[in-house]
């Protein structure tokens, strides 16, 4: 259930162990990979060291491909991080691949799509489908005015719909407890904008801003 970052490294992985794998993904993507639903995917993306070797074993020779495209690739002094605004000193070993969202998603697509046992459907998930208290399956619905239901039967589900998944409420309406929550505030939000970039880093080093929040008392 969803076809992003997180569906799609799923289905990969779960194409060694099925007979077949099913992507059902709601947003129409495009040839760039672009989607409606998710305003941020036009930011940067920087992938962290783990994310990046688990992205290399299961999609070998994937780092050849992005840089080729045009990802940069930091490693070493080339990485620079920048935390609460002050350049901090290079961590030794640090390699780290700079794309968009997009770019790297539509590589990991094409990637996936080619899998002989994947297939993707273009359609939302609307509800789990239990027999003996078990999830055998899932219903669908696609968008448009000659919009269809559907069933798709699976021995093994999962929920790769982001932050909003609908998935708890969907168990508490098959009879499961509510998961117990904790919350916390936070007052911390990000806004994109666009910076002419200059020589003073060097034509190959990827640069790492980090805001660092800062605590704050209010008084009424």
């Amino acid at each position: 259930m969803g076809g992003s970052y997180a569906g799609l490294f799923a289905a990969r992985v779960l194409s060694d162990h099925a007979s077949e794998v099913v992507v059902v993904e709601p947003d129409v993507i495009g040839d760039d990979g672009l989607g409606r639903r998710t305003p941020q995917r036009h930011q940067l993306h920087a992938l962290l060291s783990m994310g990046h070797i688990q992205l290399e074993r299961w999609f070998p020779e994937i780092t050849d491909e992005l840089v080729k495209g045009g990802a940069l690739l930091g490693e070493g002094h080339d990485v620079q991080f920048y935390l609460d605004g002050r350049l901090k000193a290079p961590v030794a070993g640090a390699r780290m691949l700079g794309a968009t969202r997009p770019f790297l998603e539509s590589r990991l697509r094409s990637r996936v799509a080619d899998l002989e046992n994947v297939r993707f459907v273009q359609a939302q998930v609307t509800d789990l489908v239990l027999r003996q208290g078990r999830v055998v399956g899932v219903t669908t619905a696609s968008e448009g005015e000659n919009g269809s239901t559907d069933t798709v039967d699976a021995d093994f589900v999962v929920d790769a719909m982001g932050r909003n998944s609908p998935l708890e409420g969907w168990l508490v309406r098959h009879g499961w407890d509510g998961a117990p929550v904790d919350s916390m505030r936070v007052d911390l939000g990000y806004a994109t904008a666009f910076f002419h970039r200059g020589n003073e880093l060097g034509a190959q080093s990827l640069p790492i801003p980090a805001p660092v929040p800062r605590a704050t008392t209010s008084r009424r």
